[in-house]
């Protein structure tokens, strides 16, 4: 979130050149839960993988397949977001370490904890009280 947009760079590489330490590692961990997906939903004669993880929540594909295509739909919202962004921070180009500082100076939002717990709870209270619990 830092105004300087050198140390923002700093930090997103520093973080990342870690995280690239363990590339193949994670590749692999990917690749690996990936066949085994593949394997389960082939075992229990499902078509897909897909098809087995949406139906342990009875989710029908078609939910999945509208939720796809809603965020494609909207997408363009999403360009103008980032443009609008690039714009009032007056960069030439906009990078990932540039999503997460302000966009408007001078304005520190601050909440104490107890009132976010409040917020939450009263948010999630259509949720009902089992849930909330």
């Amino acid at each position: 979130e830092a105004d300087d947009r050198e140390l923002r760079k700093s930090a997103y590489n520093n973080v990342y050149t870690a995280y690239g330490a363990y590339n193949n590692t994670l590749g692999a961990t990917l690749a690996g839960e990936v066949k085994k997906h593949v394997f389960n939903a082939r075992a229990h004669h499902y078509k897909t993988a897909r098809e087995q993880a949406l139906r342990r929540n009875h989710i029908p594909e078609e939910v999945y397949d509208n939720l796809v295509k809603t965020v494609h739909k909207y997408l363009p919202l999403l360009h103008r977001y980032t443009k609008l962004r690039q714009t009032l921070l007056g960069l030439d180009d906009l990078k990932m370490y540039d999503m997460y500082t302000p966009m408007v100076k001078d304005i520190k939002f601050e909440m104490p904890y107890d009132e976010a717990v409040e917020w939450m709870l009263k948010g999630l209270a259509p949720m009902g009280e089992e849930y909330l619990n």
